[in-house]
């Protein structure tokens, strides 16, 4: 992967999520399952970033940042909370490559919402567990 944003989320993912990242990929059409997770960001310029875990992607993270075997092991919330914090991950290590590493960013709390049905801004990434996509959008 040669692009900076693809290697970022690979990164990302490997290091904090334990996935197995493959390839850059398409970002997989809307269905069921599907988690998206979007954190706001202020400083030099405004925007967003965008998380997209493809169905059952959140589930693993949340699996293996928790250090337990399955699903049900986890409690209520860990699966949002682990989607949180690799989408301020993603933020972190994403805008001062892409935005301008010598700028500050404040990041706002990282909310879930409705996975976008717009999809062509995205930039995904295909793991062994899932797919995991991400937009930065800019204000203005």
């Amino acid at each position: 992967m040669s692009d900076p944003t693809e290697q970022i989320i690979s990164r990302v993912v490997s290091e904090l999520a334990f996935l197995t990242p493959l390839k850059a990929t398409g970002v997989p059409a809307p269905t069921d399952g599907q988690r998206a997770f979007k954190v706001q960001f202020s400083g030099n310029c405004r925007g967003e970033l965008v998380v997209l875990f493809s169905s059952g992607l959140a589930e693993v993270i949340a699996v293996n940042m928790c250090g337990v075997e399955t699903v049900s092991e986890l409690q209520l919330g860990e699966i949002d909370e682990a989607a949180c914090e690799v989408t301020n991950c993603m933020a972190g290590n994403l805008l001062p490559t892409l935005l301008g590493e010598h700028n500050e960013y404040s990041l706002a709390k990282p909310l879930a919402i409705a996975p976008p049905t717009e999809r062509e801004k995205f930039s995904a990434i295909e793991c062994t567990e899932g797919v995991i996509a991400v937009m930065i959008e800019l204000e203005g």
